[in-house]
């Protein structure tokens, strides 16, 4: 719960695309869609935010799938 926490906040410091996550996941709309919905979500915020950040972006990512 605390690795949750620290990598949304951490996700916040990044980009400000982020908050939109942090949103997301703080009132859990994520539990009503399934993980190919989610994952379009994702690399939808991969592909259309700033690509100087892809490597960070897939590593949080990686986390996020591996949290689920």
């Amino acid at each position: 719960m605390l690795i949750q926490i620290y990598s949304r906040l951490y996700l916040l410091l990044i980009h400000p695309l982020y908050i939109f996550y942090f949103l997301l996941f703080s009132f859990n709309i994520f539990e009503e869609l399934n993980n190919i919905s989610t994952l379009q979500i994702y690399f939808y915020f991969i592909f259309y935010s700033s690509p100087t950040l892809i490597k960070t972006k897939l590593c949080f990512i990686v986390i996020f799938l591996y949290l689920y």
